[in-house]
């Protein structure tokens, strides 16, 4: 898509979805006729872009602000990769964390990545483990204000 900027240049935005032309006239509410019309189709796309609300945009900044993934830069391609799925990793385990923890503090549920990371993952404190070295019990920093709960 192509649009005139306020200084009079032309911007171009890229928009890439795995909706058919169809789907995207149907879930944008246009008649269906508007199918045969590349511009109308191409304003649908457009349209629901910008119904999104941009959660996964949010999602991804806390991300990189809170897994400190800015600048990780890797010149080999593998290298990229591991970065990327180790960013998954510990993004998914943050989040199970979360979803565990909230039954006894409901105000977890409101925090985002960079929060969890620091005032939750730098709880200092002891694992208590048994003979097969499993966790059995966790004492945290009583100075920490989260740890009382």
């Amino acid at each position: 898509m192509q649009c005139r900027k306020n200084n009079g240049q032309w911007g171009v935005g890229v928009l890439i979805s795995t909706l058919a032309p169809n789907e995207v006239v149907a879930l944008s509410q246009q008649p269906i006729d508007r199918l045969n019309d590349p511009v109308a189709v191409r304003l649908a796309y457009v349209y629901l872009d910008d119904q999104r609300g941009g959660g996964v945009d949010t999602t991804f900044k806390g991300d990189k602000q809170g897994l400190g993934m800015i600048k990780r830069h890797k010149k080999r391609f593998e290298a990229a990769q591991l970065v990327t799925q180790l960013t998954a990793v510990a993004h998914n385990t943050l989040m199970w964390a979360r979803h565990g923890l909230c039954p006894s503090m409901p105000r977890l549920r409101r925090l985002g990545i960079m929060r969890l990371v620091r005032d939750v993952g730098h709880s200092s404190g002891r694992l208590g483990f048994d003979h097969q070295q499993r966790i059995v019990h966790i004492i945290l920093n009583i100075a920490n204000p989260l740890a009382a709960r």
